[in-house]
């Protein structure tokens, strides 16, 4: 398997979940840099859950259906963000956003992680 890089969707099994953790096996974005998905076995992802309503709160993505491959539209749920071991991505790789998505997902990131 080649290593991720920032800003790819892989199927990622969340499971086992607690709590109020997001669970299954769903799409999740790369987040974390390419050097660092190089250099280890862990990648930082956030996970992408289908779009049952058209609110989209703060720190949320919306992704219409299309981006990315994406048969459906989607939310990015920056707050969910997790530390993963690669051996939870399931290959092929479903797509990559778009770079004005990935400028988005940044700003997220700084709010949710209080790092603006």
């Amino acid at each position: 398997m080649s290593d991720p890089l920032r800003g790819e969707i892989y199927w990622v099994n969340l499971d086992p979940a607690c709590g109020a953790e997001i669970k299954k096996t769903r799409p999740c974005v790369i987040i974390s840099p390419d050097a660092a998905n190089r250099s280890g076995p862990l990648v930082i992802v956030a996970p992408i859950s289908r779009a049952q309503e058209k609110k989209v709160y703060f720190h949320e993505i919306f992704l219409p259906s299309g981006t990315a491959d994406l048969p459906y539209d989607s939310k990015i749920k920056v707050f969910q963000l997790r530390c993963v071991d690669k051996r939870r991505l399931i290959q092929p790789k479903i797509g990559s956003l778009p770079n004005h998505i990935i400028e988005q997902l940044d700003e997220k990131i700084e709010i949710v992680t209080g790092l603006y």
